[in-house]
């Protein structure tokens, strides 16, 4: 439990964050067997999970989305976006992600 919860005081949802990340013993799939007790419940029975890694399964519905800008024509869509400037992290924070990367295909 998040201290602003045990404190009764208010709190947003970095507390839910900080819950979550707390103790990951208690997080699914972290036990002995590890994923592999969450690949065998029944939901995932029809995934092959070596087609999956393969990038081969084919997704069960694909969206149909003809059309769907339309949603898009009022003048609030066409003003340009608002962007945040950059922050700089500094370098000992940034070393606690070093394992943590993100290849996009």
């Amino acid at each position: 439990m998040a201290p602003e919860m045990f404190m009764n005081i208010g709190y947003g949802m970095a507390a839910d964050w900080w819950a979550l990340g707390i103790n990951p013993d208690y997080r699914l799939g972290s036990g002995e067997a590890g994923a592999e007790v969450i690949k065998a419940q029944p939901f995932f029975r029809d995934i092959d999970w070596e087609q999956l890694l393969h990038r081969k399964t084919k997704p069960p519905y694909v969206f149909n989305n003809q059309g769907h800008l339309k949603s898009f024509n009022s003048p609030e869509c066409q003003a340009p976006a608002l962007t945040t400037p950059a922050v700089k992290i500094p370098s000992e924070l940034q070393e606690a992600f070093r394992e943590f990367d993100y290849t996009p295909d």
